[in-house]
Protein backbone atom coordinates (compact mmCIF):
# COMPACT_ATOMS: atom_id res chain seq x y z
CA UNK A 1 0.00 0.00 0.00
CA UNK A 2 1.60 3.27 -1.12
CA UNK A 3 1.30 6.41 0.95
CA UNK A 4 1.29 9.59 -1.12
CA UNK A 5 0.07 13.17 -1.08
CA UNK A 6 -3.51 12.18 -1.87
CA UNK A 7 -3.54 9.97 1.20
CA UNK A 8 -2.33 12.90 3.27
CA UNK A 9 -5.20 15.06 2.07
CA UNK A 10 -7.67 12.33 3.06
CA UNK A 11 -6.53 12.36 6.68
CA UNK A 12 -8.04 15.27 8.69
CA UNK A 13 -5.46 17.73 9.89
CA UNK A 14 -7.18 17.81 13.27
CA UNK A 15 -6.17 14.25 14.12
CA UNK A 16 -3.73 14.16 17.03
CA UNK A 17 -0.18 13.12 16.32
CA UNK A 18 -0.48 9.92 18.34
CA UNK A 19 -3.49 8.75 16.31
CA UNK A 20 -1.78 9.56 13.02
CA UNK A 21 1.23 7.56 14.16
CA UNK A 22 -1.02 4.56 14.87
CA UNK A 23 -2.52 4.92 11.38
CA UNK A 24 0.95 5.00 9.85
CA UNK A 25 1.93 1.80 11.64
CA UNK A 26 -1.32 0.14 10.54
CA UNK A 27 -0.84 1.16 6.91
CA UNK A 28 2.66 -0.24 7.04
CA UNK A 29 1.39 -3.52 8.50
CA UNK A 30 -1.11 -3.85 5.64
CA UNK A 31 1.82 -4.24 3.25
CA UNK A 32 3.08 -7.30 5.10
CA UNK A 33 0.85 -9.82 3.35
CA UNK A 34 1.46 -13.38 2.27
CA UNK A 35 1.03 -12.33 -1.35
CA UNK A 36 3.90 -9.90 -1.09
CA UNK A 37 5.97 -12.51 0.70
CA UNK A 38 5.48 -15.00 -2.14
CA UNK A 39 6.18 -12.40 -4.81
CA UNK A 40 9.26 -11.06 -3.02
CA UNK A 41 7.69 -7.60 -3.30
CA UNK A 42 8.35 -6.69 0.31
CA UNK A 43 10.83 -3.86 0.74
CA UNK A 44 12.61 -3.57 4.10
CA UNK A 45 11.56 0.02 4.74
CA UNK A 46 10.45 1.11 8.24
CA UNK A 47 7.16 3.05 8.55
CA UNK A 48 8.80 6.34 9.51
CA UNK A 49 10.83 6.33 6.27
CA UNK A 50 7.70 5.83 4.16
CA UNK A 51 5.71 8.75 5.58
CA UNK A 52 8.43 11.30 6.36
CA UNK A 53 8.53 12.73 2.82
CA UNK A 54 4.76 13.27 2.38
CA UNK A 55 4.40 16.55 4.28
CA UNK A 56 6.22 18.63 6.87
CA UNK A 57 3.72 17.63 9.56
CA UNK A 58 4.08 13.95 8.74
CA UNK A 59 7.85 14.32 8.83
CA UNK A 60 7.59 15.99 12.23
CA UNK A 61 5.44 13.11 13.51
CA UNK A 62 7.77 10.47 12.08
CA UNK A 63 10.76 12.04 13.83
CA UNK A 64 9.00 12.57 17.16
CA UNK A 65 6.81 9.50 17.64
CA UNK A 66 8.64 6.64 19.36
CA UNK A 67 5.98 4.11 18.29
CA UNK A 68 6.92 4.51 14.62
CA UNK A 69 10.58 3.91 15.36
CA UNK A 70 9.90 0.79 17.40
CA UNK A 71 9.11 -1.16 14.21
CA UNK A 72 12.48 -2.41 12.94
CA UNK A 73 13.13 -4.22 9.66
CA UNK A 74 16.17 -5.75 8.01
CA UNK A 75 17.11 -2.54 6.23
CA UNK A 76 20.03 -0.14 6.26
CA UNK A 77 22.30 -0.42 9.31
CA UNK A 78 21.91 3.30 9.99
CA UNK A 79 18.13 2.92 10.06
CA UNK A 80 18.39 0.10 12.57
CA UNK A 81 20.69 2.07 14.82
CA UNK A 82 18.48 5.17 14.66
CA UNK A 83 15.33 3.12 15.31
CA UNK A 84 16.78 1.51 18.42
CA UNK A 85 17.78 4.90 19.85
CA UNK A 86 14.67 6.91 18.94
CA UNK A 87 12.24 4.23 20.16
CA UNK A 88 13.95 3.77 23.53
CA UNK A 89 12.58 2.53 25.93
CA UNK A 90 9.56 1.11 24.02
CA UNK A 91 9.36 -2.62 23.19
CA UNK A 92 10.65 -3.45 19.70
CA UNK A 93 8.81 -5.23 16.90
CA UNK A 94 11.32 -6.81 14.52
CA UNK A 95 10.76 -8.38 11.13
CA UNK A 96 13.40 -9.84 8.81
CA UNK A 97 13.28 -11.63 5.48
CA UNK A 98 16.33 -13.70 4.61
CA UNK A 99 17.06 -14.50 0.96
CA UNK A 100 20.33 -15.55 -0.66
CA UNK A 101 20.70 -11.98 -1.95
CA UNK A 102 19.94 -10.30 1.40
CA UNK A 103 22.95 -8.15 2.43
CA UNK A 104 24.70 -9.61 5.45
CA UNK A 105 25.20 -6.14 6.92
CA UNK A 106 21.47 -5.61 7.40
CA UNK A 107 21.12 -8.90 9.31
CA UNK A 108 24.29 -8.33 11.31
CA UNK A 109 22.84 -4.99 12.37
CA UNK A 110 19.81 -6.74 13.83
CA UNK A 111 22.07 -9.09 15.76
CA UNK A 112 24.43 -6.41 17.04
CA UNK A 113 22.10 -3.47 17.62
CA UNK A 114 18.66 -4.77 18.67
CA UNK A 115 18.65 -5.46 22.44
CA UNK A 116 16.94 -8.83 23.16
CA UNK A 117 15.70 -7.37 26.44
CA UNK A 118 13.46 -4.95 24.48
CA UNK A 119 12.29 -7.45 21.85
CA UNK A 120 8.49 -7.88 21.98
CA UNK A 121 7.81 -9.45 18.57
CA UNK A 122 10.10 -11.30 16.19
CA UNK A 123 9.23 -12.48 12.67
CA UNK A 124 11.83 -14.33 10.64
CA UNK A 125 11.05 -15.40 7.08
CA UNK A 126 13.79 -17.51 5.57
CA UNK A 127 14.32 -18.82 2.06
CA UNK A 128 15.08 -22.53 2.30
CA UNK A 129 18.01 -22.25 -0.10
CA UNK A 130 19.96 -20.00 2.28
CA UNK A 131 22.99 -21.53 4.01
CA UNK A 132 22.62 -21.97 7.75
CA UNK A 133 26.13 -22.23 9.15
CA UNK A 134 25.91 -20.64 12.58
CA UNK A 135 29.48 -19.33 12.39
CA UNK A 136 29.06 -17.49 9.08
CA UNK A 137 25.32 -16.84 8.74
CA UNK A 138 24.11 -13.94 10.93
CA UNK A 139 20.47 -14.97 11.22
CA UNK A 140 21.44 -18.42 12.52
CA UNK A 141 23.76 -16.70 14.98
CA UNK A 142 20.84 -14.47 15.97
CA UNK A 143 18.81 -17.56 16.89
CA UNK A 144 21.71 -18.72 19.01
CA UNK A 145 21.84 -15.33 20.68
CA UNK A 146 18.19 -15.64 21.67
CA UNK A 147 18.98 -18.87 23.48
CA UNK A 148 21.63 -17.21 25.61
CA UNK A 149 20.04 -13.84 26.38
CA UNK A 150 16.82 -13.21 28.35
CA UNK A 151 13.89 -11.81 26.34
CA UNK A 152 11.41 -10.87 29.09
CA UNK A 153 9.12 -8.91 26.73
CA UNK A 154 8.98 -11.35 23.80
CA UNK A 155 5.31 -12.25 23.29
CA UNK A 156 5.23 -13.13 19.55
CA UNK A 157 7.68 -15.39 17.74
CA UNK A 158 7.46 -16.60 14.13
CA UNK A 159 9.73 -18.56 11.83
CA UNK A 160 8.47 -19.18 8.30
CA UNK A 161 10.61 -21.04 5.78
CA UNK A 162 9.88 -20.69 2.07
CA UNK A 163 11.19 -23.39 -0.27
CA UNK A 164 9.90 -22.18 -3.63
CA UNK A 165 10.52 -24.96 -6.14
CA UNK A 166 12.54 -27.03 -3.69
CA UNK A 167 9.50 -29.11 -2.79
CA UNK A 168 9.17 -28.31 0.90
CA UNK A 169 11.12 -29.23 4.01
CA UNK A 170 13.10 -32.43 4.32
CA UNK A 171 15.97 -33.69 6.44
CA UNK A 172 18.47 -32.67 3.77
CA UNK A 173 16.96 -29.44 2.47
CA UNK A 174 17.76 -27.19 5.41
CA UNK A 175 19.66 -27.09 8.64
CA UNK A 176 17.42 -24.70 10.51
CA UNK A 177 17.55 -26.33 13.92
CA UNK A 178 14.59 -25.21 15.94
CA UNK A 179 16.36 -26.50 19.03
CA UNK A 180 18.25 -23.21 19.06
CA UNK A 181 15.58 -20.70 20.19
CA UNK A 182 13.61 -23.11 22.32
CA UNK A 183 16.36 -23.65 24.87
CA UNK A 184 15.39 -20.28 26.31
CA UNK A 185 11.96 -19.51 24.91
CA UNK A 186 10.26 -22.49 26.47
CA UNK A 187 12.46 -23.45 29.36
CA UNK A 188 10.12 -22.43 32.17
CA UNK A 189 6.39 -22.01 32.73
CA UNK A 190 6.50 -18.24 32.99
CA UNK A 191 7.90 -17.68 29.52
CA UNK A 192 6.39 -14.41 28.24
CA UNK A 193 5.48 -15.91 24.86
CA UNK A 194 1.81 -15.52 23.94
CA UNK A 195 1.90 -16.48 20.26
CA UNK A 196 4.09 -18.88 18.27
CA UNK A 197 3.94 -19.47 14.49
CA UNK A 198 6.14 -22.06 12.77
CA UNK A 199 5.81 -22.67 9.03
CA UNK A 200 7.61 -25.42 7.07
CA UNK A 201 10.16 -25.97 9.81
CA UNK A 202 11.85 -29.14 10.98
CA UNK A 203 11.59 -30.41 14.54
CA UNK A 204 15.04 -31.64 15.42
CA UNK A 205 16.11 -34.14 18.06
CA UNK A 206 16.90 -31.54 20.70
CA UNK A 207 13.65 -29.67 20.19
CA UNK A 208 12.31 -28.80 23.60
CA UNK A 209 9.33 -26.56 24.18
CA UNK A 210 7.71 -26.83 27.58
CA UNK A 211 4.79 -24.56 26.92
CA UNK A 212 3.77 -21.56 28.97
CA UNK A 213 0.88 -20.43 31.10
CA UNK A 214 0.97 -17.21 29.05
CA UNK A 215 0.72 -18.94 25.67
CA UNK A 216 -2.61 -18.23 23.93
CA UNK A 217 -1.89 -19.02 20.25
CA UNK A 218 0.12 -21.91 18.78
CA UNK A 219 0.25 -22.46 14.99
CA UNK A 220 2.20 -25.01 12.96
CA UNK A 221 2.05 -25.13 9.16
CA UNK A 222 3.56 -28.02 7.15
CA UNK A 223 6.26 -28.78 9.71
CA UNK A 224 8.00 -32.17 9.72
CA UNK A 225 9.67 -34.31 12.35
CA UNK A 226 13.29 -35.34 11.99
CA UNK A 227 14.87 -38.57 13.24
CA UNK A 228 15.99 -39.10 16.80
CA UNK A 229 19.25 -40.69 17.89
CA UNK A 230 17.86 -44.15 17.09
CA UNK A 231 16.83 -43.11 13.55
CA UNK A 232 13.16 -43.21 14.52
CA UNK A 233 10.79 -40.39 13.61
CA UNK A 234 10.16 -38.13 16.55
CA UNK A 235 6.72 -38.63 18.06
CA UNK A 236 4.19 -35.93 18.88
CA UNK A 237 5.24 -35.99 22.53
CA UNK A 238 6.88 -32.67 21.66
CA UNK A 239 3.59 -30.92 20.96
CA UNK A 240 1.62 -32.75 23.65
CA UNK A 241 4.17 -31.64 26.22
CA UNK A 242 3.77 -28.04 25.12
CA UNK A 243 -0.03 -28.23 25.25
CA UNK A 244 -0.08 -29.86 28.68
CA UNK A 245 1.84 -26.87 30.06
CA UNK A 246 -0.34 -24.29 28.27
CA UNK A 247 -3.78 -24.44 29.93
CA UNK A 248 -4.69 -20.92 28.79
CA UNK A 249 -4.30 -21.67 25.08
CA UNK A 250 -7.08 -20.06 23.03
CA UNK A 251 -6.08 -20.89 19.44
CA UNK A 252 -4.47 -24.09 18.13
CA UNK A 253 -3.73 -24.61 14.42
CA UNK A 254 -1.99 -27.76 13.19
CA UNK A 255 -1.82 -27.96 9.40
CA UNK A 256 0.01 -31.05 8.09
CA UNK A 257 2.19 -30.90 11.20
CA UNK A 258 1.37 -34.06 13.17
CA UNK A 259 4.00 -36.73 13.58
CA UNK A 260 3.16 -40.10 11.98
CA UNK A 261 4.40 -41.59 15.22
CA UNK A 262 2.41 -41.24 18.43
CA UNK A 263 3.86 -40.76 21.89
CA UNK A 264 6.86 -42.91 22.72
CA UNK A 265 6.38 -46.00 24.83
CA UNK A 266 6.28 -45.20 28.50
CA UNK A 267 5.15 -41.60 28.05
CA UNK A 268 2.92 -40.10 30.71
CA UNK A 269 0.15 -38.93 28.37
CA UNK A 270 -3.29 -40.44 28.98
CA UNK A 271 -6.20 -40.45 26.57
CA UNK A 272 -7.91 -37.05 26.73
CA UNK A 273 -5.73 -36.20 29.71
CA UNK A 274 -4.63 -32.80 28.35
CA UNK A 275 -7.37 -30.26 29.10
CA UNK A 276 -7.53 -27.00 27.15
CA UNK A 277 -10.50 -25.28 28.84
CA UNK A 278 -9.86 -21.85 27.29
CA UNK A 279 -9.58 -22.98 23.67
CA UNK A 280 -11.81 -21.00 21.29
CA UNK A 281 -10.48 -22.14 17.90
CA UNK A 282 -9.11 -25.52 16.80
CA UNK A 283 -8.05 -26.06 13.18
CA UNK A 284 -6.45 -29.37 12.31
CA UNK A 285 -5.65 -30.81 8.88
CA UNK A 286 -3.83 -34.11 8.37
CA UNK A 287 -4.22 -37.77 7.49
CA UNK A 288 -7.17 -39.32 9.30
CA UNK A 289 -5.41 -41.85 11.59
CA UNK A 290 -2.67 -39.41 12.62
CA UNK A 291 -5.12 -36.57 13.28
CA UNK A 292 -7.56 -38.58 15.38
CA UNK A 293 -4.75 -40.29 17.29
CA UNK A 294 -3.39 -36.88 18.23
CA UNK A 295 -6.83 -35.57 19.21
CA UNK A 296 -7.40 -38.59 21.43
CA UNK A 297 -4.96 -37.07 23.94
CA UNK A 298 -6.65 -33.67 24.34
CA UNK A 299 -10.03 -32.31 25.42
CA UNK A 300 -11.49 -28.95 24.36
CA UNK A 301 -14.63 -26.95 25.20
CA UNK A 302 -17.72 -27.96 23.25
CA UNK A 303 -18.20 -24.26 22.46
CA UNK A 304 -14.91 -24.03 20.54
CA UNK A 305 -15.09 -23.47 16.79
CA UNK A 306 -13.58 -26.72 15.55
CA UNK A 307 -12.56 -27.59 11.99
CA UNK A 308 -11.04 -30.99 11.25
CA UNK A 309 -9.85 -31.90 7.75
CA UNK A 310 -9.34 -35.67 7.72
CA UNK A 311 -7.57 -36.90 4.60
CA UNK A 312 -8.37 -40.46 3.54
CA UNK A 313 -5.25 -42.03 2.02
CA UNK A 314 -4.85 -45.77 1.50
CA UNK A 315 -1.09 -45.31 1.16
CA UNK A 316 -0.94 -44.14 4.77
CA UNK A 317 -3.28 -46.75 6.25
CA UNK A 318 -5.69 -49.45 5.09
CA UNK A 319 -9.40 -48.63 4.85
CA UNK A 320 -10.06 -50.96 7.79
CA UNK A 321 -7.62 -49.05 9.99
CA UNK A 322 -9.10 -45.70 9.01
CA UNK A 323 -12.68 -46.84 9.63
CA UNK A 324 -11.72 -48.31 12.99
CA UNK A 325 -9.93 -45.10 13.98
CA UNK A 326 -12.94 -42.99 13.07
CA UNK A 327 -15.42 -45.27 14.79
CA UNK A 328 -13.29 -45.56 17.91
CA UNK A 329 -12.85 -41.82 18.47
CA UNK A 330 -14.56 -40.73 21.70
CA UNK A 331 -16.25 -37.42 20.95
CA UNK A 332 -17.79 -37.21 24.42
CA UNK A 333 -14.39 -37.28 26.11
CA UNK A 334 -12.92 -34.97 23.49
CA UNK A 335 -15.49 -32.25 24.30
CA UNK A 336 -15.45 -30.70 27.76
CA UNK A 337 -18.79 -30.01 29.49
CA UNK A 338 -21.06 -30.25 26.44
CA UNK A 339 -23.93 -27.81 26.88
CA UNK A 340 -27.32 -28.83 25.47
CA UNK A 341 -28.84 -26.47 22.93
CA UNK A 342 -32.44 -26.13 21.83
CA UNK A 343 -31.38 -26.15 18.20
CA UNK A 344 -28.71 -28.04 16.28
CA UNK A 345 -28.02 -28.10 12.53
CA UNK A 346 -26.22 -30.91 10.70
CA UNK A 347 -24.70 -30.08 7.30
CA UNK A 348 -23.44 -32.74 4.86
CA UNK A 349 -21.92 -30.79 1.98
CA UNK A 350 -19.44 -31.16 -0.82
CA UNK A 351 -15.86 -30.80 0.30
CA UNK A 352 -14.22 -27.40 -0.10
CA UNK A 353 -10.71 -28.80 0.06
CA UNK A 354 -8.16 -26.36 -1.39
CA UNK A 355 -5.21 -28.72 -1.60
CA UNK A 356 -2.75 -28.86 -4.49
CA UNK A 357 -4.32 -31.91 -6.09
CA UNK A 358 -7.05 -31.10 -8.59
CA UNK A 359 -8.56 -34.55 -8.02
CA UNK A 360 -9.17 -34.00 -4.33
CA UNK A 361 -12.79 -34.46 -3.34
CA UNK A 362 -14.85 -35.48 -0.37
CA UNK A 363 -17.63 -34.58 2.01
CA UNK A 364 -17.77 -31.79 4.56
CA UNK A 365 -19.81 -32.63 7.66
CA UNK A 366 -20.51 -29.93 10.21
CA UNK A 367 -22.58 -29.55 13.33
CA UNK A 368 -23.78 -26.10 14.37
CA UNK A 369 -25.42 -25.09 17.64
CA UNK A 370 -28.01 -22.36 17.92
CA UNK A 371 -30.49 -20.84 20.34
CA UNK A 372 -33.64 -21.23 18.32
CA UNK A 373 -34.62 -22.35 14.82
CA UNK A 374 -34.47 -20.10 11.77
CA UNK A 375 -31.47 -18.13 13.01
CA UNK A 376 -28.20 -18.07 11.12
CA UNK A 377 -25.58 -19.91 13.14
CA UNK A 378 -21.88 -20.36 12.60
CA UNK A 379 -20.64 -23.91 12.37
CA UNK A 380 -19.09 -24.97 15.65
CA UNK A 381 -17.87 -28.44 14.70
CA UNK A 382 -16.76 -29.49 11.21
CA UNK A 383 -15.27 -32.73 9.91
CA UNK A 384 -14.09 -32.61 6.30
CA UNK A 385 -13.27 -35.99 4.79
CA UNK A 386 -11.20 -35.71 1.62
CA UNK A 387 -9.44 -38.07 -0.73
CA UNK A 388 -6.77 -37.15 -3.25
CA UNK A 389 -7.84 -39.56 -5.99
CA UNK A 390 -10.44 -39.94 -8.71
CA UNK A 391 -12.84 -41.94 -6.54
CA UNK A 392 -14.35 -40.94 -3.27
CA UNK A 393 -14.44 -43.42 -0.36
CA UNK A 394 -17.81 -45.09 0.31
CA UNK A 395 -20.00 -42.33 1.66
CA UNK A 396 -22.29 -44.62 3.62
CA UNK A 397 -19.77 -46.17 6.03
CA UNK A 398 -17.98 -42.84 6.42
CA UNK A 399 -21.16 -41.00 7.26
CA UNK A 400 -22.18 -43.85 9.51
CA UNK A 401 -19.01 -43.41 11.57
CA UNK A 402 -19.09 -39.60 11.64
CA UNK A 403 -22.79 -39.32 12.39
CA UNK A 404 -22.38 -41.89 15.14
CA UNK A 405 -19.97 -39.44 16.74
CA UNK A 406 -22.46 -36.60 16.48
CA UNK A 407 -25.46 -38.67 17.57
CA UNK A 408 -23.83 -39.33 20.93
CA UNK A 409 -24.19 -35.66 21.87
CA UNK A 410 -27.02 -34.61 24.16
CA UNK A 411 -28.36 -31.97 21.76
CA UNK A 412 -30.85 -33.38 19.23
CA UNK A 413 -30.43 -32.42 15.59
CA UNK A 414 -33.25 -30.11 14.50
CA UNK A 415 -32.17 -29.36 10.90
CA UNK A 416 -30.45 -31.53 8.29
CA UNK A 417 -28.81 -29.91 5.24
CA UNK A 418 -27.58 -32.37 2.63
CA UNK A 419 -25.78 -31.56 -0.64
CA UNK A 420 -24.07 -34.83 -1.59
CA UNK A 421 -25.60 -37.85 -3.33
CA UNK A 422 -26.26 -40.42 -0.62
CA UNK A 423 -28.03 -43.69 -1.35
CA UNK A 424 -27.17 -45.31 1.98
CA UNK A 425 -29.57 -44.05 4.60
CA UNK A 426 -29.00 -46.40 7.50
CA UNK A 427 -26.49 -43.84 8.75
CA UNK A 428 -29.24 -41.26 9.16
CA UNK A 429 -31.46 -43.62 11.14
CA UNK A 430 -29.12 -44.09 14.07
CA UNK A 431 -30.98 -44.07 17.37
CA UNK A 432 -33.71 -41.68 18.37
CA UNK A 433 -31.60 -38.59 17.74
CA UNK A 434 -32.49 -38.50 14.06
CA UNK A 435 -36.19 -38.97 14.75
CA UNK A 436 -36.28 -35.41 16.11
CA UNK A 437 -35.15 -33.75 12.87
CA UNK A 438 -37.90 -31.35 11.77
CA UNK A 439 -36.34 -29.51 8.82
CA UNK A 440 -34.49 -30.96 5.82
CA UNK A 441 -32.76 -28.98 3.07
CA UNK A 442 -31.59 -30.74 -0.10
CA UNK A 443 -29.14 -28.85 -2.31
CA UNK A 444 -28.16 -29.80 -5.86
CA UNK A 445 -29.82 -31.95 -8.50
CA UNK A 446 -27.63 -35.03 -7.96
CA UNK A 447 -28.18 -34.96 -4.21
CA UNK A 448 -31.93 -34.53 -4.69
CA UNK A 449 -32.14 -37.47 -7.12
CA UNK A 450 -30.40 -39.81 -4.70
CA UNK A 451 -32.31 -38.49 -1.70
CA UNK A 452 -35.79 -38.73 -3.22
CA UNK A 453 -35.09 -42.09 -4.85
CA UNK A 454 -34.02 -43.64 -1.55
CA UNK A 455 -36.79 -41.85 0.32
CA UNK A 456 -39.71 -43.21 -1.70
CA UNK A 457 -38.25 -46.62 -2.55
CA UNK A 458 -35.96 -47.77 0.27
CA UNK A 459 -36.75 -45.73 3.37
CA UNK A 460 -40.26 -44.26 3.51
CA UNK A 461 -40.05 -44.07 7.31
CA UNK A 462 -36.81 -42.08 7.17
CA UNK A 463 -36.86 -38.91 9.29
CA UNK A 464 -40.50 -39.34 10.35
CA UNK A 465 -40.95 -35.98 12.08
CA UNK A 466 -39.81 -33.75 9.23
CA UNK A 467 -42.33 -30.93 8.78
CA UNK A 468 -40.47 -28.70 6.31
CA UNK A 469 -38.58 -29.74 3.19
CA UNK A 470 -36.50 -27.14 1.35
CA UNK A 471 -35.29 -27.90 -2.18
CA UNK A 472 -32.46 -25.63 -3.32
CA UNK A 473 -30.45 -25.33 -6.54
CA UNK A 474 -32.36 -28.20 -8.15
CA UNK A 475 -33.78 -28.31 -11.69
CA UNK A 476 -37.38 -29.45 -11.25
CA UNK A 477 -38.23 -28.96 -14.92
CA UNK A 478 -36.96 -32.48 -15.67
CA UNK A 479 -39.64 -35.16 -15.45
CA UNK A 480 -37.57 -37.82 -13.68
CA UNK A 481 -36.59 -35.72 -10.70
CA UNK A 482 -40.03 -34.24 -10.21
CA UNK A 483 -41.61 -37.70 -10.44
CA UNK A 484 -39.31 -39.05 -7.73
CA UNK A 485 -40.09 -36.06 -5.53
CA UNK A 486 -43.83 -36.61 -5.92
CA UNK A 487 -43.53 -40.35 -5.26
CA UNK A 488 -41.46 -39.72 -2.14
CA UNK A 489 -43.90 -37.23 -0.64
CA UNK A 490 -46.97 -39.27 -1.66
CA UNK A 491 -45.71 -42.43 -0.06
CA UNK A 492 -44.90 -40.62 3.16
CA UNK A 493 -48.33 -39.02 3.32
CA UNK A 494 -50.05 -42.38 2.78
CA UNK A 495 -48.13 -44.24 5.49
CA UNK A 496 -48.79 -44.22 9.21
CA UNK A 497 -49.70 -41.03 11.05
CA UNK A 498 -46.20 -40.70 12.55
CA UNK A 499 -44.79 -40.30 9.05
CA UNK A 500 -47.35 -37.81 7.84
CA UNK A 501 -45.90 -34.67 9.42
CA UNK A 502 -44.59 -33.02 6.24
CA UNK A 503 -46.59 -29.81 5.88
CA UNK A 504 -44.42 -27.41 3.89
CA UNK A 505 -42.21 -27.61 0.83
CA UNK A 506 -40.03 -24.57 0.12
CA UNK A 507 -38.82 -24.36 -3.48
CA UNK A 508 -35.63 -22.38 -3.93
CA UNK A 509 -35.13 -23.59 -7.50
CA UNK A 510 -35.17 -21.97 -10.96
CA UNK A 511 -38.37 -21.77 -13.01
CA UNK A 512 -40.93 -23.25 -10.64
CA UNK A 513 -43.89 -24.19 -12.82
CA UNK A 514 -47.58 -24.08 -12.01
CA UNK A 515 -47.84 -27.86 -12.35
CA UNK A 516 -45.16 -28.36 -9.72
CA UNK A 517 -46.94 -26.12 -7.24
CA UNK A 518 -50.37 -27.59 -7.96
CA UNK A 519 -49.30 -31.21 -7.56
CA UNK A 520 -47.25 -30.65 -4.42
CA UNK A 521 -49.99 -28.58 -2.78
CA UNK A 522 -52.58 -31.27 -3.50
CA UNK A 523 -50.36 -34.00 -2.06
CA UNK A 524 -49.51 -32.12 1.10
CA UNK A 525 -52.85 -30.75 2.30
CA UNK A 526 -55.66 -29.27 0.23
CA UNK A 527 -56.85 -27.03 3.04
CA UNK A 528 -53.42 -25.40 3.35
CA UNK A 529 -52.97 -23.22 0.25
CA UNK A 530 -49.58 -22.06 1.45
CA UNK A 531 -48.14 -25.55 1.87
CA UNK A 532 -45.79 -24.90 -1.06
CA UNK A 533 -43.61 -21.81 -0.73
CA UNK A 534 -41.57 -20.29 -3.54
CA UNK A 535 -38.58 -18.02 -3.10
CA UNK A 536 -39.20 -14.66 -4.72
CA UNK A 537 -36.13 -14.79 -6.98
CA UNK A 538 -37.16 -18.20 -8.40
CA UNK A 539 -40.87 -17.54 -8.82
CA UNK A 540 -42.06 -17.75 -12.45
CA UNK A 541 -44.68 -15.01 -12.41
CA UNK A 542 -45.42 -15.35 -16.14
CA UNK A 543 -47.06 -18.74 -15.83
CA UNK A 544 -50.75 -18.18 -16.50
CA UNK A 545 -51.92 -20.94 -14.17
CA UNK A 546 -50.41 -19.16 -11.20
CA UNK A 547 -53.18 -16.58 -11.34
CA UNK A 548 -55.50 -18.88 -9.44
CA UNK A 549 -54.34 -20.63 -6.32
CA UNK A 550 -51.25 -18.43 -6.30
CA UNK A 551 -48.70 -19.88 -3.86
CA UNK A 552 -47.20 -18.09 -0.97
CA UNK A 553 -44.06 -16.23 -2.02
CA UNK A 554 -41.32 -15.83 0.56
CA UNK A 555 -38.13 -13.83 0.55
Amino acid sequence: MDINASTARDLPSTLPDELLAEIFVHLHSCRLTDGEREGLAYLPVPPWAVVSHVSSRWRHISLKCKKLWSFIVDGDRRWTEASVKRSDPLPITMRAEIYPQTPHDSIVALVDLVPPARLASAQLWVNGSCPTDEETEPYTFWLLKLTQTPTPLLTYFEIAVSYGNAGGPSDGSTDIHLCLPWKYLGKHEQSPLRSIVLSECIFMTLFSFNGSTNLTSFKLFRCIYALDDNDDILGHDLILGALSASPNLEELVLSSSISPRGPILGSSFDKHGIKLPCLRILVLSDFLPMALDFLSYISIPSSATTSLTLVWDELEATPEVQFATLQGFNLERFLLNPMPSSHCELHILKSRFDGPSSGTQGVDISLGNGIKPHTAQETSFTIQITQESTTIPPSGPFLDAVLNLFSSRSTPVHTLVIAVPIAYFDCVRIGETWNKIEQVTVEGTAAALAFFDAWHRDAPHLLPNVTTLTISRVDLTGGALFEKLVLAITRRQLTTFSCARLAHVILDTPLVSARTIEVLTRILTIEKPHAVCVRRDTYDADVEALRHGRPRVTV
